[in-house]
């Protein structure tokens, strides 16, 4: 995803070399930089910039913007919270309607291992809550087969642990699950 974010910001070329601009990035301060990254922000986001006045733009216009070129449901949010961060760090004014509304990211994701037991249990309490399940699975990180064999099966084991926990915390699947 890096390397496809450093070639979308042209800081970076297809065949992999830095280009101009990232050097200029790297070697600014201060205003200077964040002068260079509005300038990196409006090149590579010039059809949103363009199309419309972000410092009126509602989300669903920017998120629009982002769905009319393939970026729809959590990629869509992944690059909303980018542009937004990004545009938050070059000093490119935006509407007030984006900064308030703006998606927050999920943040660090917590491993199965690194979660308290009490959660787990909670959500086992929560009588098989639909809504728990959604929240919980919305937490569980997407699988990427690109992650190292050691994370996949990390993560293969983790979400086992997690097909168990919400199977034994709804009352009609406990008894299929006691067979």
């Amino acid at each position: 995803m890096l390397k496809g974010t450093l070639c979308f910001l042209g800081l970076m070329s297809s065949d992999g070399f830095p280009t101009p601009e990232l050097h200029q990035l790297v070697k600014s301060e201060g205003e200077a930089k964040r002068a260079v990254l509005a300038s990196i922000v409006r090149n590579a986001y010039a059809p949103l910039f363009s199309d419309r006045d972000v410092t009126r733009a509602t989300q669903a216009q920017v998120r629009e913007y982002f769905s009319s070129r393939g970026a729809s449901g959590d990629i869509g949010r992944k690059c909303l919270s980018f542009f937004f961060a990004v545009a938050g760090e070059s000093d490119i004014p935006l509407s007030p309607h984006l900064r308030k509304s703006a998606p927050q990211g999920r943040g660090k994701k917590a491993g199965l291992d690194d979660m308290p037991r009490q959660r787990v249990g909670k959500v086992a309490e929560s009588g098989g809550n639909p809504e728990w399940e959604r929240i919980l699975l919305d937490k569980f990180p997407n699988f990427n087969p690109e992650w190292s064999e050691e994370l996949k099966k990390k993560w293969f084991e983790a979400f086992k642990l997690l097909k168990r926990t919400l199977e034994t915390s709804t009352p009609g699947r406990r008894s299929a699950t006691r067979r």
